[in-house]
């Protein structure tokens, strides 16, 4: 598959997509662009990977997060509705497109309004693991302050 469009899992099964309809009324859209499966001796973990471009870019970011937020809220209700279906666990897990984690770069030296609210208001929806982008370009006592301001957001 393509860098915005696949469809299959690395060994090539196909796989559909399950589409949420969104308003997204800004520039962001969000874009599957990988999925692969990590396999272990106990258990096989499916990854997807999305971006979304155009996070960030508006002179007027206001909707940005909201869109963000909203996708996320409608993978949360999509799953929680698959309980009253009867059907099984693994049927359910298979069906589970919520996002769980999100690996979030920020600029090195100063965390903009638009860092600050995105991790205000998707932490409760997902995990949110902050990454200081060209982190190797601050003295260690820069990068630290730094992650003390990150954290206390």
């Amino acid at each position: 598959g393509g860098k915005s469009t696949s469809d299959e899992f690395i060994d090539g099964t196909p796989r559909s997509k399950t589409k949420l309809d969104l308003d997204i009324t800004s520039n962001v859209h969000i874009n599957e662009f990988e999925r692969f499966v990590l396999h272990s001796e106990f258990w096989d973990c499916d990854v997807r990977m999305f971006e979304a471009p155009g996070f960030g870019d508006s002179i007027d970011n206001k909707d940005s997060v909201a869109n963000i937020k909203s996708y996320l809220e409608a993978a949360h209700y999509s799953w929680g509705g698959l309980d009253c279906n009867g059907i099984t666990d693994k049927e359910r897990n298979e069906a589970d497109d919520r996002i769980h984690c999100i690996f979030y770069f920020i600029r090195p030296h100063k965390l903009k309004a638009l860092d600050s609210q995105f991790l205000k208001d998707l932490c409760k929806l997902a995990v949110i693991v902050p990454i200081i982008s060209k982190a190797d370009t601050m003295t260690l006592k820069e990068r630290s302050r730094f992650l003390l301001v990150v954290h206390n957001h």
